[in-house]
């Protein structure tokens, strides 16, 4: 990440440092295994910025109820979002993130933006 930071600062002189490990376990929201999938699909289908569609949202819900279920009952899950802000870990200027784990297997969705 530090070294996409580097590169987008030479043409941005506004982009900020990504987050350390630290804010961004302080900035995770825990979500329930439905919300993950729900959450997941909302970030693969739309654009959060400029409001069009990225993917059908059924198909994005279809696939990523098969991320949540691969991982099963016991996995956890995070997001940057709760339902009233978000908290930005790139340094971009918006950011969109779910993560999940069972403890073997880990999931990530990322979605950044910079204007």
């Amino acid at each position: 990440m530090y070294q996409a930071h580097e590169e987008w600062a030479r043409q941005d002189s506004y982009v900020q440092m990504p987050a350390s490990h630290v804010e961004i376990e302080a900035g995770l929201v825990a979500l329930a295994q439905h919300e993950a999938a729900a959450t997941m699909a909302r970030f693969a289908s739309e654009c959060p910025l400029w409001n069009v569609a990225l993917m059908d949202s059924a198909r994005a819900l279809s696939l990523t109820s098969r991320v949540v279920q691969i991982l099963g009952p016991g996995a956890r899950w995070w997001s940057n979002h709760d339902e009233l802000s978000a908290n930005c870990f790139t340094g971009c200027t918006f950011d969109s993130l779910v993560a999940g784990t069972d403890g073997t297997l880990f999931v990530v969705l990322l979605q950044a933006f910079a204007d």
